[in-house]
């Protein structure tokens, strides 16, 4: 492996570890304070306080789940093993927890439409969010199927030597 790929997905792996341990302490944290802090200050939320910590922790699980997975890419990556079967296996889950990604942000949407408290920023913020996700998701499909053709590829070329 090249230095530069080596410091490439060195660096990566630091940094999709502390995005993973900035998710687990907002589970374990933020999440359940906010999630009562709302229930206690607005009416509109007095009985949801349940709802808005599971609407919350889905979209912070999702995306702990997509961080895990490409960091399992990044090892496979490392390894010199990306180009082998089971990267694909592993690819079909970043690319299905990302449209878990979406459909968090989605429903966290839908139920603030529901609860009539969605001010316009937070509903473009959103918006945004299900379209980057599902956006990513569909790239992580199409560059499933470069990686499937080099995978082939690959096995072709071991099966001639």
């Amino acid at each position: 492996m090249s230095k530069k790929l080596n410091t490439a997905t060195f660096l990566a792996g630091i940094s999709i570890w502390a995005l993973i341990a900035i998710g687990v302490a907002f589970l374990a944290l933020f999440i359940p304070i906010l999630s009562g802090e709302l229930s206690e200050k607005y009416t509109e939320y007095s009985s949801d306080k349940l709802t808005i910590q599971i609407l919350l922790s889905s979209v912070v699980v999702t995306g702990l789940v997509v961080l895990a997975t490409i960091a399992w890419l990044l090892v496979r990556l490392k390894n010199s093993k990306l180009l082998l079967e089971p990267s694909l296996g592993v690819v079909s889950l970043l690319m299905f927890a990302l449209f878990g990604v979406a459909a968090s942000f989605a429903a966290l949407l839908t139920w603030l439409g529901v609860k009539n408290t969605l001010p316009p920023s937070v509903l473009l913020i959103l918006v945004v969010a299900v379209l980057l996700a599902t956006g990513a998701a569909f790239v992580v499909a199409s560059l499933k199927n470069v990686l499937q053709e080099a995978t082939l590829a690959r096995q072709e070329l071991e099966g001639v030597i």
